[in-house]
């Protein structure tokens, strides 16, 4: 990061107390050592041997000016960036006697505070051994490549909750398990993710600037809340910038990155209603699966440092939100099944004492809308391995929700048939029994044997994930 508005100020504050005939002379080797070094120093490390060559070269010129004029006029400043530039030319022990003598002399001086804070930063890197910004993961990070790619597989577990959202639950619910007493409830389950894959390719107009796409595909084994087809498998896909802020050598610290990606996202998933019975042992009625889609924006914000001369780390995260989709958006992919459960007979008129009965949503509301959310965290350990190629493990945790709205009104309770197996019952024919009980019942005044309600239900999938991942970058923008 360029300082020179900081430094021409402590560099002014410096000379207005150094002799007259001095003040331009080293006002004008500061700056041109501060340009030297953010323009060329980078370029020593390079691969190409005719730009190391030029850049060593310009860098050792204004090193050996700085050095004379130094000892001519002992201006501090100049001390200071004596020791900047023999960092840069990888003269290690120079630089800590320079910068050292110059912070035990003025890291006091108010004039001379950010040169201080600078050359302290420098020492702590140079103290610590090896290159200083100098090994294979600082070249990867302050590469400017114009494409990168990154691939990734991991796979891990976590929750799955299902749970009722309706607001106005307790005015309309008749015989769910969707309740826990008079509100709604959630049920948890273990959630087993062994496919979590994801792809980003980035090509870069400029260094800071690139445009790219991420696409993402998680899926989870079945977890039986409320039927066996979910959670099922989700897809996203991102479309949109990244601004991309690299660190230079010449900065003397560790290297180091900060990307913020703004996307326009879609996302395709499935979803099972939790359409609920009064009969606890039952558990679910099975009210069928719909095919959810969202779009809205999306965002990744990550950084990245170099830990040694071979890894880097990154640290990132990610926030999705989709806006509320109408219901015409979703359709019913996989229709609700009956569902078969038995309860002991004890010889009574009670229609809850059949000893078998077949139980089938056979009213169901329309949707009138879904909406979704997602965010989630990694870290990943990343060491380049040759021209272009880095690999490394890495570790996230990815939350998803996604909620089927269904309507909130007496429409939403219906009666069902229950139709008796046996040929009689404590003296009642087949025909009696079922002409009986295909009657519409009254849910508010005949009782609540047969009523059912589907209700607004949310799925929140938590996953934590460890996976590897490779990246690829190609070209380096000048």
């Amino acid at each position: 990061m360029r300082r020179v508005a900081a430094f021409v100020v402590a560099i002014v504050g410096a000379l207005s107390a150094a002799p007259a005939w001095s003040q331009p002379a080293a006002y004008e080797i500061a700056i041109e050592a501060d340009a030297i070094n953010q323009e060329h120093c980078a370029d020593l490390y390079t691969s190409k041997v005719d730009q190391a060559a030029s850049a060593t070269l310009a860098v050792a010129e204004i090193w050996q000016r700085v050095d004379q004029f130094y000892t001519e006029t002992n201006d501090p400043s100049l001390l200071f960036w004596r020791g900047v530039l023999a960092q840069c030319l990888g003269r290690d022990e120079a630089a800590l006697t320079d910068l050292q003598a110059f912070v035990d002399e003025y890291g006091d001086v108010s004039m001379y505070s950010d040169m201080a804070r600078q050359a302290k930063t420098r020492l702590r890197r140079l103290s610590g051994g090896g290159p200083v910004g100098q090994g294979p993961s600082a070249a990867w990070l302050r590469s400017a490549h114009r494409l990168e790619i990154d691939v990734g597989y991991g796979a891990g577990g976590g929750v799955d909750e299902m749970a009722c959202t309706d607001s106005e639950a307790g005015a309309l619910v008749i015989n769910s398990v969707c309740l826990g007493g008079s509100a709604a409830a959630g049920v948890y389950s273990g959630l087993f993710a062994p496919v979590g894959v994801h792809a980003r390719v980035d090509a870069f107009l400029a260094r800071f600037l690139g445009l790219g796409a991420r696409v993402t595909l998680d899926w989870a084994m079945p977890t039986n809340t409320p039927t066996a087809r979910d959670p099922g498998a989700t897809l996203m896909v991102a479309v949109g910038p990244q601004l991309r802020l690299l660190n230079s050598v010449a900065s003397g610290g560790r290297a180091g990155w900060f990307r913020l990606e703004v996307r326009f996202a879609a996302a395709f998933g499935s979803i099972s209603p939790w359409s609920g019975s009064k009969y606890r042992s039952m558990g679910f009625l099975d009210a069928g699966t719909w095919a959810v889609r969202h779009v809205g924006p999306a965002a990744w914000i990550s950084g990245g440092f170099e830990i040694s001369p071979k890894l880097f780390l990154e640290v990132g995260g990610w926030f999705a939100y989709y806006p509320r989709l109408p219901g015409t958006t979703t359709g019913q992919s996989v229709e609700g099944s009956p569902v078969d459960f038995r309860f002991e007979a004890d010889q009574s008129e009670d229609l809850e004492s059949e000893p078998t009965r077949v139980e089938d949503v056979v009213v169901l509301p329309e949707v009138v809308g879904t909406d979704r959310m997602g965010w989630g965290g990694r870290f990943a350990l990343i060491a380049p391995v040759g021209k272009g190629v880095a690999l490394g493990p890495f570790i996230g945790v990815d939350v998803n929700a996604v909620t089927l709205h269904f309507p909130n009104d007496p429409s939403d309770i219906w009666p069902l048939p229950i139709v008796p197996l046996q040929t009689s019952f404590n003296g009642t024919t087949r025909e009696e029994r079922a002409a009986h009980v295909n009657t519409t019942i009254d849910c508010d005044h005949d009782g609540d044997d047969a009523c059912r309600k589907v209700f607004s239900t949310r799925r929140l999938d938590l996953v934590g994930r460890v996976g590897f991942e490779v990246r690829f970058g190609v070209g380096a923008a000048e």
